[in-house]
């Protein structure tokens, strides 16, 4: 059976040091995480393996599941 599940990645500008940062978007697979006017943004193809969750040393990435 597929799973056709959602996610999205919720991110946390308070925490978020885009600046000096960026792994997120560098580890994503699906380069699901873009940097757009000095954020990251969430481009909508999440597939939830949570690498960035992971690997953020902020903490500023949570991985949720979309309710459809």
């Amino acid at each position: 059976m597929k799973n056709n599940a959602k996610y999205s990645a919720a991110i946390n500008d308070k925490y978020c040091k885009i600046v000096t940062c960026r792994i997120c978007a560098g580890i994503c697979p699906v380069d699901n995480l873009l940097v757009r006017n000095n954020r990251i943004v969430d481009s909508g193809n999440c597939n939830g393996c949570g690498l960035c969750e992971n690997y953020c040393p902020e903490m500023a990435i949570k991985i949720e599941k979309v309710n459809l």
